[in-house]
């Protein structure tokens, strides 16, 4: 009962508590709900334990109910038996009682004798008569001695045998019935033994049933309190999901928006480099011009001079041919290309646990693309940077937990999640092994490590060939 009621008390609490639990990390609900399935487990194999005990008491109540059954069956010839020894004792008492008439008869017949001899006075044994005190003493005196003569031998002896009969009579008949009322309460007694086994064995069995009531109560609660984490949980999942897929719509847009700017850049680029071509066209077809006039007006000055000079000249010889050719335009330095790769170093010094490409997901249990490689490093260790860089993300990112992003030019990118803390700001400029943060367990993670992704315009590749 104590349990039960520990138990409706943490479904009320989790009741009020759920709203500020969406709050909290992801992992706490997974551990909470782990918790309370193996709470379940217990309980689900303590009721186990319970139905075997309440099984193993019925099949003892059956037992006691056969013995009950035997010893019921003992009792009823027991209590035939007494009944017979009833009825022996009746015609024992019946024989006694006739007995008793028979002895009557006996007395009255010896009675009878007695008067008969005294009546008819003594014969013998004089001395004997001499010797009494009184003379009235000696009819009875005769009467003594006449029976121990034999003279009323067959009265006397049928009145002893009718005693000593129904004396051996009452006896047996008074032996038969303690014997059986003897078996017959030694089997009540037994009964009565079995009836308070069965009292024990049904009490027993009535707090099993109680017991295993309770826990299939707590196995409610806690079936439910489980369901309502998982609730929060897929719900906890689904947002993170969201906000991720919100990131990427997000990131494509920039890397949209930031190539469109490049290439409004270059076409802008273009465009001044264009002018720049026309306006020096310009300013040297303007300059040539100027030369021309100059060379007319110089002709005209020495026409003579110039009429005789033109006539030994070489007649495919070009009057301005002392004239510089037009400057070419300036080169224009070229764009740095996009795809050049940067020279990634490891972010730490540990082993790789987990690299890039499909794997099942420790948490969630499914087959899933890791985006990184993970690299086991112990909790508070510190993280370098991959590459030099500028940081341009410095916060907790959904499932990533605390996280560093940086930008190493060329549409390259990297990552470093689950950090227990950091050791720069957005918008810093940082170099190859510069500390970002520490090693930890943020987000959704099982255990302190560093996730490190490298990505291409946005979308996440196998660092391993670039490291």
């Amino acid at each position: 009962m104590h349990r039960s009621f520990a138990a409706a008390t943490v479904l009320l609490v989790l009741g009020s508590f759920l709203p500020a639990v969406a709050q909290e990390d992801l992992d706490d609900a997974r551990a909470q709900r782990d918790a309370l399935r193996a709470e379940a487990a217990a309980t689900a194999a303590a009721i186990d334990e319970l139905e075997a005990e309440d099984a193993a008491i019925v099949e003892a109540l059956e037992q006691i109910d056969a013995w009950i059954a035997v010893q019921e069956s003992r009792l009823e010839r027991a209590r035939q038996e007494l009944a017979v020894k009833r009825e022996i004792e009746a015609e024992a008492n019946a024989r006694a009682g006739d007995l008793e008439d028979r002895i009557v008869e006996l007395e009255t017949d010896v009675v009878a004798q007695l008067v008969e001899g005294y009546v008819e006075g003594f014969e013998n044994n004089d001395e004997l008569l001499l010797r009494a005190d009184d003379i009235n003493t000696v009819p009875i005196l005769r009467f003594v001695i006449d029976e121990s003569t034999g003279s009323s031998i067959a009265a006397t002896d049928l009145l002893r045998l009718a005693r000593a009969e129904q004396a051996d009579a009452i006896e047996r008949a008074e032996a038969a019935a303690a014997d059986a009322a003897a078996i017959a309460a030694g089997i009540e007694d037994q009964i009565a033994e079995l009836d308070r086994s069965r009292a024990d064995q049904e009490r027993l069995r009535a707090e099993v049933d109680a017991r295993i009531d309770v826990l299939e109560e707590e196995a409610a609660i806690l079936a439910d309190e489980d369901a309502q984490v998982t609730a929060f949980i897929l719900a906890e999942e689904e947002r993170i999901r969201r906000e991720a897929e919100e990131r990427r719509r997000a990131e494509e847009e920039a890397r949209r928006r930031a190539e469109a700017e490049r290439l409004r850049a270059e076409q802008e680029e273009q465009r001044l480099a264009e002018e720049r071509r026309l306006e020096e066209e310009r300013r040297q077809a303007e300059e040539d011009a100027a030369a021309e006039d100059e060379a007319a007006t110089e002709e005209e000055a020495d026409d003579d001079e110039g009429a005789e000079a033109d006539a030994d000249a070489d007649p495919e010889d070009d009057t301005d041919g002392d004239e510089e050719p037009a400057a070419e335009p300036e080169p224009q330095p070229e764009p740095e290309p996009s795809g050049e790769v940067p020279s990634f170093s490891h972010p730490v010094p540990g082993g790789i646990s987990s690299p890039y490409g499909f794997r099942i997901h420790p948490i969630y249990g499914t087959s899933r693309l890791h985006t990184g490689v993970d690299y086991n490093a112990p909790n508070g260790a510190p993280i370098g940077s991959a590459a030099p860089g500028t940081v341009i993300f410095v916060g907790t990112f959904s499932g990533y937990g605390n996280t560093v992003m940086v930008s190493h030019g060329g549409g390259y990118t990297t990552l470093y999640a689950h950090m227990s803390g950091f050791n720069t700001a957005n918008g810093a400029t940082v170099g190859t092994g510069d500390t970002l943060g520490f090693i930890g367990s943020t987000g959704l993670s099982t255990g302190p490590h560093l996730h490190f992704e490298i990505r291409l315009n946005g979308s996440a590749i196998d660092p391993a060939p670039l490291m």
